[in-house]
């Protein structure tokens, strides 16, 4: 009875799981088509209204156009919603990195036999059917086929590994040199960095691996040794965007050397840089095969002292042996076990992240159309009630004009009308003597004065 009921719970659990996951995959898709949908509507709207708004005024206008430019970031956004989520590995010196994207990936992606000397970041994404692109230092982009680029880079990092020899050689001279002061150091090794970069150096390229199926939820950013990038300020910049806008963050430690004093200085100087990034930072202690068992609960013990603070979670693993089950064709539980913790860890909180995000977007164009429109009313309002004022006032104006106009022909009227009086008085006498024809032109042009 009781494995019935274990094996009940964990059919359950299982579908559970199903579900949940079945559940996560659909989200984005569903919620980017239909806000794709309702942003299109709206948009439409805009640009019909757009077409009238020649007759309407040029503030009317001025708010359609800048309300479809806020609109169309928000409609890029959404375009991405499904886009895989963003892990940016980092580690300083010889930590492992290639091997370990290599184990998440499933295959040899990364070169292992590359040592920390090249300056670039590769970003390895789902393949779409979308060439490599190769992003260089003066903002150019260029797609390129395999055969093309591996020329190129191998030009280019025999160059870099050149170049950081020498930089670090004409640096130690300027540190060494006791007539300049620190200050002075510092804007020296500036320059010389700086003489070192040029337009043509790869900042980046973004690799598309098929049939890997992490990298349908996850693109992994795999960057220069934090050494390497400090030789390259382009790079750095770049690759601290990136540190800055990743969904997670994976920093591989060495387990073997937890008391390497760079890796230590390099967690701390990222966590005073970002220190909100701790909640988003998974600490990873590669070359956990090399640590004898005896040893293990003292390195894990000595791994949460010294980066307890800086990480959410701390986990051992060995990316070599990992991969060398993938070699055999053999199931890493390691590495799936890994995987799963990264998914858990990322993806939900990710995924509620971009929405939440979209959200916080579209509220806060709502606020920004609804304070338009109100203070829009009110100005109309106000202009409402200004013409019906004017309108009252000018009222008012013309009957008072009205008034007066009309005292005023009633008061000339009737100054002539007294003098007419008068002259008929006058003429009394005379005008009855007067034979009718007569009689009549009198009274028109001596009484009545007609003609004046």
């Amino acid at each position: 009875m009781g494995n019935v009921q274990d094996l009940t719970a964990e059919a359950i659990l299982t579908f559970y799981m199903h579900v949940r996951q079945k559940y996560d995959e659909e989200l984005r898709p569903y919620t980017k088509q239909h806000l794709k949908n309702e942003l299109s509507d709206i948009m439409h709207l805009l640009k019909s209204m757009d077409n009238k708004s020649e007759e309407k005024g040029i503030i009317l206008r001025e708010w359609i156009n800048h309300e479809l430019s806020q609109l169309q970031i928000v409609f890029d956004k959404n375009e991405d919603l499904d886009r895989p989520f963003r892990l940016f590995v980092i580690g300083t010196g010889k930590v492992g990195k290639s091997t370990f994207i290599n184990s998440l990936v499933g295959e040899k992606v990364a070169e292992v036999d590359y040592l920390p000397k090249t300056w670039r970041i590769d970003i390895f994404t789902r393949d779409e059917g979308q060439s490599i692109e190769v992003g260089f230092a003066n903002g150019c982009h260029e797609k390129m086929t395999e055969d093309k680029i591996r020329p190129l880079l191998e030009s280019i990092d025999k160059r870099a590994e050149e170049n950081i020899s020498q930089i670090t050689h004409r640096i130690k001279e300027v540190k060494n040199d006791k007539n300049l002061t620190r200050e002075e150091q510092k804007k020296e090794e500036e320059i010389i960095i700086k003489s070192y970069e040029c337009d043509d150096d790869v900042t980046h390229v973004i690799w598309p691996v098929k049939n890997a199926h992490f990298l349908n939820d996850f693109d992994l950013v795999d960057t220069p040794g934090m050494n390497q990038i400090l030789y390259n300020h382009k790079i750095k910049r770049e690759a601290l965007s990136y540190y800055r806008e990743s969904d997670g963050i994976l920093w591989l430690l060495p387990a073997d050397n937890l008391s390497d004093k760079c890796t230590y200085e390099d967690v701390q100087s990222m966590h005073e840089r970002y220190p909100q990034k701790s909640a988003d930072a998974i600490a990873v202690l590669n070359h956990f095969d090399y640590v004898p068992e005896r040893e293990v609960e003292e390195v894990r013990s000595e791994a949460n002292r010294l980066y307890g603070n800086y990480f959410f979670k701390i986990i051992p693993y060995s990316a070599k042996t990992a991969c060398d089950c993938i070699t055999e064709k053999k199931r890493s539980e390691e590495a799936e076990k890994l995987k799963y913790e990264i998914h858990q860890s990322f993806y939900r909180k990710a995924q509620e992240s971009k929405i939440k995000d979209l959200d916080n977007l579209l509220k806060e164009e709502q606020k920004k159309i609804t304070f338009f429109l109100r203070r829009k009313s009110r100005q109309l309002r106000e202009k409402y009630n200004s013409c019906n004022q004017i309108e009252k006032d000018w009222k008012n104006q013309l009957e008072i004009e009205k008034d007066q106009f009309l005292g005023n022909i009633h008061a000339c009227l009737s100054e002539d009308l007294e003098q007419v009086y008068k002259r008929a008085r006058d003429n009394e006498k005379v005008l009855e003597n007067m034979d009718e024809t007569t009689r009549e032109e009198y009274i028109r042009n001596d009484i009545l004065k007609y003609n004046e």
